[in-house]
């Protein structure tokens, strides 16, 4: 299954998304993934070689899930956004602004 990684991979994680990038050590299914979900958010749609990889990897099904998701989570950023949630007394953003 699925685990929390170790404290030191997670901060460097967060940190490398922080700045645009994607972690150096990614290959096969997370290389795709992060890919895909990079380039859906930089562009707001992804090349026909990058659906067709995910789709045929994951399946159509999935590869719609996945940008489901992604829509899920920007809809909640927006609305934050949008309504200037600010973080509880004593938490610190892992993301700059």
């Amino acid at each position: 299954g699925l685990g929390i990684p170790a404290e030191p991979l997670f901060r460097s994680t967060i940190k490398s998304i922080a700045t645009g990038t994607a972690p150096g050590d990614l290959s096969g299914d997370e290389a795709l993934l992060v890919g895909y979900v990079h380039e859906l958010l930089r562009d707001h749609k992804v090349k026909d070689t990058t659906y067709k990889a995910l789709v045929d990897r994951f399946g159509e099904q999935d590869t719609l899930h996945l940008a489901v998701l992604v829509g899920h989570y920007m809809l909640v950023a927006q609305v934050l956004a949008t309504v200037d949630v600010e973080l509880g007394e004593g938490m610190v953003a892992e993301i700059p602004e």
